[in-house]
């Protein structure tokens, strides 16, 4: 049996011959690269917000979103474009003209939120921070599902005055156990895949949501 060799003999050797190190590191980085590679830089070739409608901010994106407004701080009406280029560009344009929001992506979902400071409280937290205890959604449209994740959440809330066709959404069943209402909701369309979430705090002190498609109907793709 021959003798064990020291560590720093190990060392020594990888210093004289450091190939096969590097060759592992390089290994690693490109791992780290690509897993690195996220959503927010992927291409866009165009989009198009009205600023100060409702669920505005998520626009034309065709990519799962969400977003959280006050009906109070609404921008006057405006058109936001861009043409070519990435996802981080479109949300860069956007932050520009709505300096109150800031965005992050959350479970593979873009979201468009308040700033920490002005988030508006409930109970000494964040509304989307409620807590869904156990809800069950068995075959619902996206915008049922939402309407009912709102309810649950228990924050005080109106109903939505128009509600588009059934074939607008995709059907969704989804098992909810203790998550907050930011991830409920992104796991929604995250789930049906062609929607996004719109919450607004109105001035009458409700919570309203909207799901925005950009399934195919009458003619047209994108959000209502």
């Amino acid at each position: 049996m021959g003798q064990r060799r020291p560590k720093h003999y190990e060392v020594r050797r990888m210093i004289r011959n450091p190939r096969p190190m590097i060759a592992t590191l390089g290994a690693l980085l490109l791992g780290t690269n690509l897993m690195a590679a996220s959503l927010e830089d992927d291409p866009i070739a165009e989009f198009q917000a009205e600023i100060g409608q409702r669920g505005a901010l998520c626009g034309s994106l065709k990519t799962p979103c969400g977003s959280f407004t006050f009906e109070t701080q609404r921008k006057p009406k405006s058109r936001f474009e861009l043409k070519k280029g990435r996802i981080r560009d479109v949300l860069a344009g956007l932050l520009r003209k709505n300096p109150s929001h800031e965005w992050q992506v959350k479970d593979g979902v873009i979201n468009i939120l308040p700033k920490a400071n002005l988030i508006g409280l409930d109970r000494g937290k964040s509304p989307l921070n409620r807590t869904i205890a156990d809800l069950e959604i068995s075959s619902m449209t996206t915008d049922q599902a939402a309407q009912r994740i709102l309810q649950e959440s228990g924050l005080p809330s109106v109903g939505r005055a128009h509600m588009g066709p059934p074939e607008e959404y995709g059907k969704v069943s989804l098992h909810f156990k203790k998550v907050t209402l930011l991830e409920a909701l992104n796991q929604l369309v995250k789930t049906d895949g062609m929607a996004a979430w719109a919450l607004e705090y109105t001035k009458d002190k409700k919570y309203v949501v909207d799901i925005h498609s950009w399934r195919r109907r009458s003619g047209r793709v994108g959000p209502r």
